[in-house]
């Protein structure tokens, strides 16, 4: 295992948060400007009612990640206690750990979600049937590829 980073525990508090932050700060500067330019092809190709599905399909995206993400941020604290110990067997276990109920939680729960729990969250938001009709595929397809990017991000 690698030395852990002494310039995180010490100096300036700053920089060491940047550090440990610029990574998120770009993604979710790359991730506004997807849904931006996704949502303007939308809004041209398909019109009113493909908007609408849009903003939908994000909203139920949106849950569903923040329902992982908080996961993850749990995860995150147990790997930064056992790396302020410098517990290096314990932290390996946990990293091993963590990416099997990672992947557990994807298989199990977002990928299903997105083919058996979308239409019925559809029904339930009381969307117009027009408008379900584009946000069904959209959902599904977002559920799947959306899964599949947060795990990959996740590491």
């Amino acid at each position: 295992m690698l030395q852990f980073d002494e310039e995180l525990v010490s100096g300036n508090v700053r920089r060491s948060v940047w550090k440990l932050t610029w990574p998120f700060v770009c993604t979710q500067i790359a991730r506004g400007l997807n849904v931006f330019v996704a949502q303007s092809l939308v809004g041209h190709c398909v019109g009113k009612e493909g908007l609408a599905a849009f903003g939908v399909g994000m909203q139920l995206f949106f849950l569903t990640i923040t329902l992982y993400i908080a996961l993850l941020q749990g995860m995150a604290i147990h790997v930064a206690r056992y790396t302020g110990r410098q517990d290096s067997e314990a932290l390996s276990r946990l990293v091993y750990e963590t990416f099997k109920v990672t992947l557990l939680i994807l298989v199990v729960f977002l990928l299903p979600l997105g083919y058996f729990v979308a239409p019925r969250a559809l029904i339930w938001l009381n969307t117009a049937p027009e408008v379900r009709e584009h946000a069904l595929p959209f959902l599904r397809t977002i559920l799947r590829s959306g899964a599949l990017h947060c795990y990959c991000s996740s590491w």
